[in-house]
Formats: structure tokens, sequence, C-alpha cells
């Protein structure tokens, strides 16, 4: 997915708006404001780091996480282990450049809450905007920006904090801050050689247990392999059976939240692995998570039980229409992606040509697979959509028909 696409394709339809206060930046500027750090000044990078504070004691109080959203990390190093260094240019920018972001890439990959606390979008910046910095940068024309090469002095100074956050502090802010780096990267035209950010991704959205969920024991759901979608009034029992790294989300809103950032994750990788024959870094067998559900139920408060994800060749009914109006376009791109997925490993595999029986298997396991796709396609409301997600999402059914 080049980055031509979020210029040539409108966005897709159904998604929220970008979140609301932000103040209208002052006019009348003729020249770039001199009243910030200078770009070429890297003393801000290589300057000491605020270190953690001691551990709270029983009765007194916790440390202050409110710049980073409902996410906390019971780690060594909390997710304020860094302060913000400086680095980004006035907050009247920043605002903009953060609408940006939500009217032209939040489309495609729509992982933030809908319903931000007031301090996720306020200075001091929390790590994820300044991700959302780095991929917005090339959308600005601000002439108070400065030049190209004051441009990408920020650029870099904002991606050298994200990275160097997300390898110090494991939380879902920096994982959510290495996602939006990883899409504008991998739609870029640097190549494989620069992917290396993919594989801190996946192994971060293990590490902090994304590839499951609580309540889901396993991807089957019901008889017919697929689980009624349904409202309800408590969150998921909490597992005992392993380590967590992050608490349980706290509201509904951070549930789905964390469910679409490891969707996003799953693609990318699906997407980058059938681009270049690499495996892949999250192997079906691990993943038991729920698909992602409309815009419009999670802007609601109530916790919402979506269908769990299954392999679609293994389907023994299709969901209904109803069913089906409930879910986020992003998870027909999962399910695609998926589908690509399964016909790269198809013909990935080694066959021996003297080998009839050999042959008749993979014949047989391409028509079952092909067949599955079409049915799939034909069941997808957006398939007589002219959006953009549902052009994305028949361009991958094409693509896995096209390896079969």
């Amino acid at each position: 997915m080049s980055t031509s696409a979020f210029s040539t394709l409108d966005p897709p339809t159904g998604f929220s708006n970008p979140p609301t206060g932000f103040s209208n930046p002052p006019t009348g500027f003729s020249n770039p404001p001199t009243g910030f750090s200078n770009p070429l000044d890297m003393d801000t990078l290589t300057g000491p780091l605020s270190a953690p504070g001691p551990a709270p004691s029983s009765g007194g109080p916790g440390i202050d996480l409110s710049s980073f959203g409902h996410s906390t990390s019971p780690s060594g190093l909390s997710n304020t282990s860094f302060s913000d260094p400086r680095v980004l240019p006035p907050d009247e920018i920043v605002q903009d450049l953060i609408k940006l972001f939500f009217t032209h890439i939040h489309p495609w990959a729509p992982i933030l809450s809908p319903t931000p606390t007031r301090a996720t979008y306020t200075s001091p910046w929390n790590i994820v905007v300044h991700a959302i910095v780095v991929v917005t940068l090339r959308l600005s024309s601000d002439p108070r920006l400065g030049t190209a090469t004051q441009r990408d002095h920020i650029k870099r100074a904002a991606k050298t904090h994200v990275l160097a956050h997300a390898i110090e502090s494991t939380s879902i802010p920096s994982v959510q801050a290495l996602a939006i780096l990883a899409l504008d990267l991998i739609g870029s035209e640097q190549g494989p050689s620069s992917w290396g950010i993919l594989a801190l991704l996946t192994r971060s959205a293990v590490h902090l247990g994304l590839t499951t969920e609580d309540d889901v024991r396993g991807p089957r759901g019901t008889a017919s392999g697929y689980t009624t979608p349904h409202f309800s009034n408590r969150p998921p029992v909490p597992s005992l059976s392993r380590t967590s790294i992050i608490p349980p989300a706290a509201d509904w809103h951070e549930d789905e939240e964390r469910r679409r950032l490891f969707w996003l994750i799953f693609s990318l990788d699906r997407y980058c692995c059938v681009s270049t024959g690499w495996d892949f870094a999250l192997p079906d067998f691990e993943i038991r998570r729920r698909l992602p559900c409309a815009d419009e139920i999670w802007a609601q408060p109530d916790w919402f039980q979506a269908p769990v994800f299954y392999p679609i060749p293994h389907l023994l009914a299709n969901p209904s229409p109803g069913d089906l109006a409930l879910r986020s376009p992003l998870a027909y791109l999962v399910e695609s992606l998926d589908l690509v997925g399964r016909a790269h490993t198809l013909q990935c595999g080694e066959i021996d040509p003297s080998d009839s029986r050999a042959v008749e298997r993979r014949k047989d396991a391409s028509v079952t697979l092909s067949s599955a796709a079409r049915r799939w396609f034909e069941a997808m409301p957006l398939r007589g959509e002219r959006t953009s997600m549902a052009l994305v999402v028949v361009s991958a059914k094409s693509l896995c028909l096209a390896c079969l």
C-alpha cells in the first residue's frame, strides 16, 4: 500500500470525526516563528533523560499517567519515563497536524479512541502525538514549519524520541506510536531493508499479550464457527493462566482500542510477509481475538462482544447481514489479508511434480481456498461501495485469487 493511496483515494466513510476542541491557529504569520528550538541543535536528543522516580509507598500518591490516557504500565519504568524533549513545533501547529492525521491517515488505521481524554492531545505532548507529527509533516503546507531541511530535522528528532521510548518502556501508547510509524514507513519507497521497525512492533504485540483476549478460549466460537455479537454490561474476566505486562482495559473504549491496535499490526505483518516471502511473525494458531466493531458501537459506553476471528475457509456458515453491519471496515481488511496470507503460504510450500498425490492435494487445497474467497467476497457488504477501504479489500481479494 503506497503513500500515494492517501492522496488519490477518498477516506473511507463511517469513521468517527477528529476529536474536537482544538484551538484555531493564529493567522497573519509572514515568517516562521523563531521561538522554538533550533532543529539543528541535537542537545535535546543527546541530553540526559529524566529517570523514573522511586516507587510510591502503599499510602502515598501514585505516578501521574494522565498524559498517556488510560493505559498504565506495571513495569519498572512508567509511561512518563521519558519527558517531552520539546522537539515539536509550537502547540498550534501540532494541533493542526493532529487534525490532518485524523482526516487523511486515521481512516486507514482507526486505532485511536473516538473519546480521548483531555490530556491526550494537549501539551506536554505524549509519545503518540510525536508519532502523529512524524507521519503528517509531509501533508502540511504550513509556512511556519520552515524549510524542507527544518521539517526533516523535526521529523528525525520526533522519530528518534518515539523509537527510544518504545525500546525503553513497554506500554500500549508506545506500541501505538510504533504502529503509526510503521504504517508510514512501509507505505514509503524505502524498501524492506528499512522495515526493521516491524520486527519490534510484532514482538511488542506478543510481549503485551495483544494476540489473545481473556474471554476467548479458542477461535471456533459456536458450532457454526461464528459467534453472534452482543452487548454486555461487564468487562471480560481476566485470565490467571499467564503473566500480564499491562493491566486489563479500564473501559470499553480502551478495550476496543487495544483490539484495533493488534489487528493493524496483524495486517502490516501479513502485507509485508506476502510482499517479501518472509515467514509470518504472528501465526494464526496463536491468535485468539475478536474482530473490531463498527465505529458507532465503539463510541458507546457499553461493552460489546464482537465475533471471534475465525479463518474464512473453515467457517461453516456466513454471518447474517445484520451482524455484518456491526463490523468495522477494518475487520474486512483483516479477513482479506488473512486470505492473501493463506494463499501465499500454500504456494510457498514445495511440491514434487512427480508425486501425483501431492499434486492432487495442492490442487484440492487451491480450489477450496478459491471457493472460500469468492463466497466471502459475495457476502461482504462493502462489495458495492466505492470507498477507499472497499477498494483495498477488493484488491486484496483479487490478489488472493491471482496467487491461486
